[in-house]
């Protein structure tokens, strides 16, 4: 198994589990936690402390899990001893921590970051990144000149092969360097008596709430003060205030009093508040959930943060705006289309019945349902597209492009076969229209036929340069659907629903439920669609071509209306993968999404002469 199927299989293994909402039956894992603070102090994952002050980069924690490889890399300043760089790697994902940004695969990015297999979002003070691939979760938090916390958590057994500082007790950690020929300070420390007696103003009060590890935090303290900043000293006196000491009483009254550290600056009209919830109440969130606490900035007397425009801004609830394809709405103002109306209350789009049809798209391997749930076909496959009573709508995909080459409609008694550019019913060829007592067939234009049924629905096949499908059900359907476009009842929670009448958590057995036979026996590809592009000079192409849906101004009235990204994103899978007919392909996917914006009524200007795709009539 390559290790992009292997990537894939793992995250589809993960949305399974989570997808389903349900108990599994197994005992919750056992949590590993590692910290780093101040100017060299190392908690690993058994629970000890040791001091290593260097500028040098190490491995904080090095392990596999499910053939996935981790490893976390740290390095302080040599002159502020703050870490000023810790790296993350993933699977040949590279994620670089800074005092002042995070970049991903070498791009700076802002948060909340979410990406396929990593998210990046705050956490109270601090800021959090959790994978999807493995059980790993850090956290950390910066100041002024670098990060002066960091920890790491596990949810695995530890393996005999975990290494790194998070593994160690302090000896032979120059076997942990990551480059051992690299120029880096490694310096003995040797505190005076002023940072002894300043350790001791803390120490004492806590020798409660230490317990048997008094004496190791008493040798700690001076070497991590030594010469140090405000934040490095505070860094540890938090970090042991609130992790060894938080439930002592008589320490914690003390500390809150001491006013040793100041405490977190928050931005805007924030306020620091010692405990909350990890995610303060905003516009997006308002009623946030989670079983921990955290010190974390808040907004006070009821207010909200106003995330969608200044999230250190706090404001009323009622007066949230709202948000819709990247574009910020005010309360009381509205939006509209052909289909519906809807007007900003309080941060929440009030709608009006949307009167248009439900309508399902499927579009190379990428399919929208009924209810309007977006999903990507994992195989090339003879599929149920749609099924009613008495029709069923069929697609066969090519078995060496990803596109649709055939598509069967079977209505009644009457079978409609197009492919090859042409429509027959039965052996008979239609060249312009035919008409019968089910069903009205035309040639819309020299690209699409148009079906029309005795029952209102509505059937248009793009015969070229791809094919594609579009089915509109009839506005007063009462018909039970079932298929890949979904059973159209307008709850898009049970579109999953295979054919075996099970509702699956995720796209891909649902899909693979409605292939049926090939010739042979075999109903579909052995190999899955690539969920990414490997040929770099068709992804340069692909991506420069695709960025037409954001840059070109012929397309941006449509943008309030309909988010340019997942187009776009869709058009580079498409275009990289297509083959050798490139400019069928993006001129299509360019064509897609002014297909949708023309279906909600907004009128775009000549966008096939500006894309360089005039050929093309649709």
């Amino acid at each position: 198994m390559t290790s992009r199927r292997r990537v894939l299989a793992v995250c589809l293994f993960f949305v399974s589990v989570i997808g389903t909402g349900e108990s599994m039956g197994a005992t919750p894992s056992k949590k590993y936690t590692c910290k780093t603070f101040g100017s060299g102090v190392f908690q690993n994952f058994n629970g000890s402390a040791y001091y290593m002050r260097s500028s040098c980069r190490y491995y904080l924690t090095h392990f596999t899990h499910d053939n996935f490889e981790c490893s976390i890399i740290v390095q302080r300043d040599k002159d502020s001893l703050l870490m000023s760089r810790v790296e993350i790697i993933i699977n040949g994902l590279i994620t670089v921590l800074e005092a002042k940004s995070i970049t991903v695969k070498s791009e700076s990015v802002s948060l909340p970051y979410d990406q396929t297999y990593l998210k990046i979002f705050d956490y109270g003070v601090y800021k959090r990144l959790t994978s999807s691939l493995i059980p790993l979760t850090v956290t950390w938090n910066n100041v002024t000149g670098g990060i002066e916390t960091l920890w790491v958590e596990i949810e695995q057994e530890l393996k005999p092969d975990t290494t790194g500082l998070c593994s160690n007790n302090g000896s032979q950690v120059e076997k942990l360097r990551v480059s051992p020929g690299d120029f880096c300070e490694t310096p003995d420390v040797s505190p005076d008596y002023n940072e002894v007696l300043e350790c001791g103003t803390f120490i004492s009060p806590a020798i409660g709430c230490l317990g048997n590890k008094k004496k190791i935090y008493q040798n700690i303290c001076p070497k991590n003060n030594h010469k140090a900043s405000k934040e490095v000293k505070c860094s540890f006196f938090n970090e042991i205030a609130k992790s060894l000491c938080r439930k002592d009483d008589n320490f914690w009254t003390w500390w809150i009093e001491s006013k040793l550290c100041e405490e977190p600056t928050c931005p805007g009209e924030l306020k620091f508040n010692e405990t909350g919830s990890p995610f303060a109440p905003s516009c997006s969130n308002p009623n946030p959930s989670s079983s921990e606490t955290v010190q974390t900035c808040v907004c006070t007397d009821g207010k909200v943060r106003n995330d969608r425009v200044n999230a250190s801004q706090c404001v009323r609830s009622s007066d949230c705006p709202c948000v819709f394809a990247g574009k910020i709405y005010q309360p009381g103002t509205s939006r509209n289309t052909r289909c519906q109306s809807c007007s900003c209350n309080g941060g929440n789009w009030v709608c009006s019945a949307n009167i248009c049809p439900p309508k399902c798209t499927v579009e190379g391997q990428f399919v929208e349902t009924f209810d309007g749930k977006p999903y990507t076909l994992p195989r090339k496959c003879r599929y149920v597209v749609s099924k009613g009573s008495n029709w069923t709508i069929k697609a066969d995909f090519s078995a060496s492009e990803i596109e649709v080459t055939k598509v069967v409609i079977e209505l009644f008694e009457e079978t409609y076969t197009f492919e090859d550019n042409k429509v027959k019913l039965k052996e008979k060829e239609i060249t312009e229209f035919h008409k019968s007592d089910q069903a009205l067939v035309f040639w819309q234009s020299s690209m699409f036929v148009l079906v029309q049924t005795s029952f209102d629905m509505k059937i248009q096949v793009q015969m070229s340069p791809i094919m594609q499908l579009y089915i509109t059900l009839p506005g007063n359907n009462i018909e039970t659907l079932s298929g890949l476009c979904g059973n159209g009842n307008n709850d898009t929670t049970d579109d999953f629903t295979s054919s075996n009448n099970i509702r699956e958590s995720s796209s891909g057995p649902f899909a693979l439920s409605w292939a049926y036979g090939l010739t042979g026996g075999s109903q579909c590809t052995t190999e899955d669609i690539p969920t990414v592009c490997v040929n770099s000079a068709a992804e340069i192409f692909a991506a420069d071509r695709c960025a037409a849906l954001i840059n070109n101004k012929v397309f941006a009235e449509c943008h309030s209306y309909i988010s340019p990204e997942a187009y776009q994103a869709d058009c580079i899978k498409t275009t990289c993968t297509c083959g050798s007919n490139k400019e069928d392909c993006v001129c299509t996917a360019l064509g897609n999404y002014a297909k949708a914006c023309t279906g909600l009524g907004i009128k775009l200007g000549d966008w096939r002469s500006s894309t360089n795709c005039s050929r093309f009539t649709f």
